[in-house]
């Protein structure tokens, strides 16, 4: 804390008792940009469902019909569901969001299952530490979800590789990159910057 009892924002990494960097904590995102919005890169059937869903006001996002967000989450801002609280075990990580839904990315050693049984709203994902940064990777997401709130349709082929790297105190780097040779003509990605907030 900085001498006016505030938290120090740019104070150094905290760690876990293993020596991992502790994720741990209520991330709120403050912006997120990439390719991911670069409509060039997504195939026509995408483009004009994205249309479909500007011209009916969004109505069909699944949040607004109490159904879980799931990716669409990932790069959202804080007022449209993207605040994640984040609980760090070395077995696993979960992630809890603000539509009551939640993640499980297994830290355990085990592989991303090639073809999970059954396809999820929130998907199947492990995770690994590469240094001080946590790739996470998913894939087995069903297509009644979107990828942005601007209406971006997926596929059950959609596979997403995530990295968090927390660069201090208050401040995360999550870089996703996203592959569904159903919807891109080419694997895109997104950079969010997340900021802990520390006393909520």
């Amino acid at each position: 804390r900085t001498e006016d009892g505030r938290p120090d924002m740019n104070a150094p990494v905290p760690k876990t008792a293993d020596g991992r960097p502790d994720l741990s904590g209520t991330w709120v995102p403050e912006g997120a940009r990439g390719s991911l919005f670069d409509e060039s890169k997504i195939l026509g059937w995408a483009r004009d469902a994205m249309a479909e869903a500007a011209r009916r006001y969004y109505a069909d996002d699944p949040r607004f019909h109490c159904l879980p967000s799931g990716p669409s989450s990932y790069p959202a801002g804080a007022s449209v569901g993207g605040m994640r609280r984040i609980v760090q075990h070395p077995e696993f990580i979960a992630v809890l969001n603000p539509d009551m839904t939640y993640r499980q990315i297994f830290m355990d050693g085990r592989e991303l299952e090639e073809e999970p049984v059954l396809p999820t709203w929130m998907g199947y994902s492990v995770g690994r530490w590469d240094g001080d940064t946590l790739v996470v990777e998913s894939n087995g997401y069903n297509d009644k979800t979107w990828l942005t709130r601007e209406g971006l349709p997926h596929t059950e082929q959609l596979r997403i590789t995530e990295r968090y790297t927390r660069l201090d105190y208050g401040h995360m780097a999550l870089e996703i990159t996203y592959e569904d040779p159903g919807t891109f003509s080419e694997p895109v990605q997104a950079t969010v910057d997340l900021v802990l907030r520390p006393d909520g």
